[in-house]
């Protein structure tokens, strides 16, 4: 039978020396199959990095070759929307977007369209870009997008009692397991003109694919949360609308994600732990077996004894007290004693000359066939 924990008996029981009850043997296919299945999904986990842990520490890094001018537009995904009566918003009023890159300053391409409209406003989306020969351009640790249109003419601002100014962004943020989920950001500006400041907090995220390695290497991206307020300034000219985006120079409070699947040594420890508890599971299958053991041993025995299975059999007659080493040593030293009486002796001297006798002239084969002829047995029964 297929089972662990089987009870060596020691002498032999329905020809098997090692013992495992049909329960048990059915139990232990069912508890094998499970250990293999849960061995084979950590295994599959660990190499499909199903599971990605993570660390995260505070202060600066370096933004070298870390994030292109028009990756960063397209992540913050700026756009303003303007509500106005003016029918030809975006061929007379002058929209600038530009980026602040150490001492220089790079001119970003603006769209603007119109998305909706009523009998009284319309509604325009401004949306701004990287020049096609400008977005590889790599952006560093000091930079600014500076945004904004100015109403020309005054008047036309003046008069105009639709007029208003939206700025929407992308928000990045960390939740509790450390995975960043985006949030579009929406900041109104006052109807006679106002200058956003807003301050992102640099979050950069570090992700390896590697197992094994003690050192791996890091894929690097960039993204920007908005920890920080945001701050309206009112000192500006009248009817000017500005925004500007840039990273706080508190660098401690910079953010650093590293993400690493579960190592394999993890994936070890894991089988490690499944293994453990099958061997936790074996002890159980090898008690079942002992007390199995010990319940078909107690059968044949009373039934060797011609036991009444209605009456309680004594401690004394139980077969753990009775086929013990202490016993069969007594029993040897019983029939050596026997062997010394002078009757008994000629008789196991006349068997032993007789044997002789018929191993000088019969073969293996043929001394089996004479032991359970009649002749043979009638022989036995001579010498008795």
């Amino acid at each position: 039978m297929l089972s662990p924990g089987k009870i060596q008996g020691g002498l032999h029981l329905k020809e098997r020396r090692e013992y495992a009850s049909l329960t048990s043997g059915l139990i232990s296919i069912v508890g094998i199959i499970f250990c293999f299945v849960m061995i084979c999904i950590a295994l599959n986990d660990c190499f499909q990095k199903k599971y990605m842990e993570s660390d995260v520490e505070q202060g600066s890094f370096s933004f070298d070759k870390l994030q292109q001018l028009d990756k960063l537009i397209e992540r913050l995904d700026i756009l303003s929307e303007v509500t106005t009566t003016d029918a030809d918003f975006c061929k007379t009023q002058t929209h600038s977007g530009y980026l602040l890159k150490g001492g220089t300053y790079l001119k970003l391409d603006v769209e603007c369209s119109l998305i909706g409209q009523s009998l009284t406003y319309y509604k325009y989306n401004v949306k701004f870009a990287a020049s096609q020969e400008k977005g590889g351009e790599m952006i560093d640790e000091t930079w600014i997008l500076d945004l904004s249109f100015t109403c020309d003419p005054l008047s036309k601002c003046k008069n105009d009692p639709a007029l208003s100014y939206n700025i929407y962004l992308n928000d990045y943020y960390l939740n509790n397991d450390n995975e960043i989920y985006k949030d579009r950001q929406k900041f109104e500006s006052n109807k006679d003109g106002t200058a956003l400041f807003y301050r992102a907090k640099p979050v950069q995220v570090k992700t390896t694919s590697s197992l094994f390695s003690r050192d791996p290497t890091y894929d690097r991206d960039l993204y920007f949360s908005s920890d920080l307020d945001y701050t309206q300034d009112q000192s500006l000219d009248d009817y000017t609308f500005q925004v500007k985006i840039t990273q706080t120079d508190q660098t401690q409070l910079w953010t650093t994600v590293q993400k690493y699947p579960r190592s394999f040594a993890y994936c070890m420890v894991q089988i490690g732990g499944y293994i453990g508890f099958f061997g936790i599971f074996v002890c159980f299958i090898k008690l079942m077996n002992y007390f199995s053991f010990q319940k078909e041993l107690t059968r044949l025995h009373m039934r060797s004894l011609n036991y009444d299975i209605a009456q309680k059999p004594s401690q004394k007659d139980m077969p753990e007290n009775i086929y013990t080493y202490e016993n069969f040593i007594e029993m040897k030293n019983f029939m050596d004693r026997l062997k010394k009486i002078p009757e008994i002796q000629k008789f196991l001297d006349d068997e032993k000359g007789e044997k002789n006798h018929l191993n000088q002239y019969l073969d293996d084969g043929e001394l089996r066939l004479y032991r359970k002829s009649t002749l043979g047995r009638s022989s036995v029964r001579s010498l008795e």
